[in-house]
């Protein structure tokens, strides 16, 4: 992969890192001091509203009321007929002691309180990511940004509560311009009195989930300082009516605002849990360990990796490893090293298109002959884009005691071949002979090469995905429309001469947003790519 490549990718990277801070999120202002749970939003096709009259009065008409309306803004003789019903409600269907909350509750409707002194479109549009709406919040004179976010915002599609014993987390679906995806507002549970829970809101754990490329999402902090907050921080939720039947929840907040709640099985927590599972995977994660002989006794592996990546990148692939009795030894680079690769464009060989591997790369070669050298006996290694053909290099270069103890490579999404003679990407050559240079070395006898590449994404014109792979592969290749490949490297490019050659149908190319900065690269939760799919190739690594 060059680094023409990584310029959609950063620019993606760039919007996924800055867009938190351009959703100008306003709420939408209803007459009646009511807000419904997806106001002024278009509902899905399930919708959690409509309930058959199977339990009582007041709790079958309720949310038959909030059905027909659809969560829009009320009329005052719908707002009455509500309060009315909830009313009816709350002493028709009192909650049992210490009842059990944990699990999924949708959101359907919010019941302020009313206060006809008030001007309430001047006290409640409360732009989220405002300062004045923070500091008003925070000296008392300005009603909560975040519950105007969670209850009110016309880009909110729903709001859902996600109960246990430790915690509850709000997740709230927004949908502005571009951008889509959810935000997650983490409270942990200070105390629970009978049916009234108070909790705290806190920033570990509360983050937007936005959707990126390739079905994936980026997991970003929720830039909040709860804890400078103080108190204001805490909250309380009294439940005062429940349904069991149909699952009907009201609750009474500190701030004395009425919730309607149902509790649903319907929600979509995949998202939230793949970031939990692998925030809590990188926490566990103990580097020392991945190379433990010891303990680990399968052929070591020589993890090699993509451009402007790091071992960091390849957590889960390498647990995955080590779990099958591999130590894993990953190249280690820094920003740094991938930043000197500039000095080479003030060489002639640069411009003529002739540069060789080394000395280009050669902190790339050298880092792989330091992880070899910690390895005693045979070896393989797994290479995942540019490093497929830099590590080709490095065995071609090594000396025989070195290179004849890898019995296997493995590369993942490398573009091996150079592009046809007369393609506009020839003439190009993202790689400024780079890849010229490796393919007129000779493979070393007695290692077995295997290609692995994909299919997944068609380059095109309908969408990013496609005018991705559009991109990519025209650089690679000269031609790019229609050609089936991992969304970066086309099949085509991918196919090692000589070597055998395995096709995925699912994989992307990687499952983060490299960045040329000295920043962490966003991880692509959700994205399948390569490293999903190790049954499919570890195999011949391990021949």
């Amino acid at each position: 992969m060059g680094a023409r490549h990584y310029v959609l990718l950063m620019v993606i990277s760039f919007i996924a890192t800055v867009c938190p801070f351009v959703l100008q999120v306003r709420p939408q202002i209803t007459k009646n001091n009511l807000v419904g749970g997806r106001s002024g939003t278009k509902l899905p096709q399930k919708s959690h509203f409509r309930l058959e009259a199977t339990s009582t009065t007041a709790s079958s008409e309720l949310f038959n009321l909030l059905s027909s309306t659809r969560g829009a803004s009320f009329s005052p003789e719908e707002t009455e007929t509500l309060n009315r019903l909830v009313d009816d409600f709350i002493v028709s269907h009192p909650p049992p002691p210490s009842m059990d909350v944990n699990g999924e509750w949708q959101l359907n409707a919010i019941l302020k309180p009313q206060d006809p002194d008030s001007d309430e479109s001047a006290t409640n549009d409360v732009p989220f990511f405002s300062i004045d709406s923070w500091r008003n919040y925070i000296t008392s004179t300005g009603p909560s940004p975040v519950q105007s976010l969670v209850t009110s915002a016309t880009s909110v599609g729903y709001v859902t509560q996600i109960l246990t014993p430790e915690r509850f987390d709000n997740i709230v679906s927004f949908n502005k311009g571009p951008f889509k995806g959810n935000l997650v507002v983490r409270g942990l549970k200070e105390k629970t009195d009978g049916n009234k829970l108070t909790f705290r809101f806190v920033t570990p754990g509360s983050r937007f989930l936005i959707d990126a490329i390739w079905g994936g999402f980026v997991s970003l902090p929720y830039p909040v300082p709860f804890k400078l907050l103080g108190d204001k921080a805490l909250g309380w939720l009294d439940t005062i009516g429940y349904d069991e039947e149909t699952g009907v929840r009201v609750a009474k907040g500190n701030k004395g605002s009425t919730f309607i709640f149902r509790k649903t099985t319907d929600f979509e927590a995949r998202r939230l849990n793949q970031a939990i599972e692998y925030d809590e995977l990188v926490e566990a994660f103990d580097e020392d360990k991945i190379g433990d002989r010891s303990t680990l006794k399968e052929r070591p592996i020589v993890l090699c990796p993509a451009q402007f990546s790091t071992g960091k990148d390849y957590i889960p692939l390498i647990t995955e490893l080590n779990r099958r009795g591999h130590p894993v030894f990953p190249v280690r680079l820094s920003w740094l090293d991938w930043i000197s690769i500039v000095k080479s464009a003030f060489t002639s060989d640069y411009w003529k298109g002739t540069l060789p591997l080394q000395p280009t790369l050669d902190f790339y070669t050298k880092e792989i002959g330091r992880q070899v050298s910690k390895i005693d006996g045979d070896y393989s290694i797994l290479a995942h884009s540019i490093g497929g053909w830099v590590s080709r290099g490095y065995l071609s270069d090594a000396p025989p005691n070195v290179s004849g103890r890898c019995r296997s490579i493995v590369t993942l999404g490398t573009p091996h071949k150079s592009p046809p003679p007369s393609s506009l990407a020839s003439k190009l050559d993202q790689t400024r002979g780079l890849l010229d240079d490796v393919n007129a070395r000779k493979k070393v006898p007695g290692i077995k090469y295997t290609s692995v590449v994909s299919r997944r994404v068609k380059g095109g014109f309908r969408g990013v995905d496609e005018i991705l792979a559009l991109s990519s592969y025209f650089a690679l290749q000269g031609a790019g429309k229609g050609m089936e490949g991992d969304g970066i490297t086309d099949i085509q490019s991918g196919e090692l001469e000589g070597g055998s050659k395995i096709v995925l149908d699912e994989a992307v190319h990687l499952n983060f947003l490299p960045s040329p900065l000295p920043f962490a690269n966003l991880r692509l939760n959700g994205a399948k790519w390569y490293g999903d799919y190790v049954d499919s190739w570890i195999g011949e690594l391990c021949k």
